[in-house]
């Protein structure tokens, strides 16, 4: 079992496509016979027998369901923003997520920066790497906004995103970021600016020449 997937190894392959029977710490290989996408960094644990690793991941799947099913009700920072010219919201949920440790760090520090006497920031988390569903439905159980610097969704977290009108907010310059919050902040929001994704990709191998690097 990893994460909400389960199944019986049938095989492993080593980078070079070859099959292998064991691989220690650090040793990179693709599981064959798993049912379903596990996450980035989940754990995996053995069971005695498949049943039981179905049961763990029907467990696990059915907490999601009802962690979205019951979630609070999404916010945009243009309703935030509305709320906060209202005086009915104290505080503006973000989520972020970053490329490398650094930007992270740096995105929290200054975010927490901007939190006035009528409005402060509530980090609900910051973390390095693309933004899983795991991340999202955070974003959607404490109605928060996501700040994604330099990273995108996978295709499960885009799926719910759109699918539960998630409001996420793309830059790769830390200081628009910045502004963007201090604007909903103050009172000041920059006009609304819409990502269209036309495809995904994934690097397979890099090629370098004498001629173009």
């Amino acid at each position: 079992v990893a994460g909400p997937a389960y199944g019986k190894v049938r095989a492993l392959l080593d980078y070079r496509g070859n099959q292998v029977e064991e691989a220690g710490p650090s040793i990179p290989v693709e599981v064959l016979g798993i049912q379903g996408n596990p996450e980035a960094g989940d754990e995996f644990i053995v069971t005695e027998n498949e049943a039981k690793a179905r049961e763990i991941a029907s467990y696990r799947d059915q907490l999601a369901k009802e962690q979205k099913v019951t979630a609070s009700a999404r916010g945009s920072i243009e309703q935030m923003f509305t709320a906060i010219q209202e005086g009915t919201a104290d505080e503006l949920p973000v989520v972020i997520k970053a490329d490398v440790q650094g930007s992270a760090e740096a995105l929290r520090e200054s975010l927490l920066k901007l939190q006035n006497d009528e409005v402060k920031v509530n980090l609900i988390a910051c973390a390095v790497g693309g933004i899983s569903s795991t991340d999202v439905n955070l974003a959607i159980a404490s109605g928060a906004i996501i700040i994604a610097f330099n990273v995108r969704p996978d295709v499960s977290a885009r799926k719910i995103i759109e699918t539960d009108n998630v409001d996420v907010h793309y830059h790769s310059i830390i200081y628009d970021a910045i502004a963007e919050v201090r604007n909903a902040l103050s009172g000041l929001l920059s006009p609304e600016i819409q990502e269209k994704v036309l495809g995904l990709a994934q690097v397979r191998d890099v090629f370098r020449s004498p001629k173009y690097g």
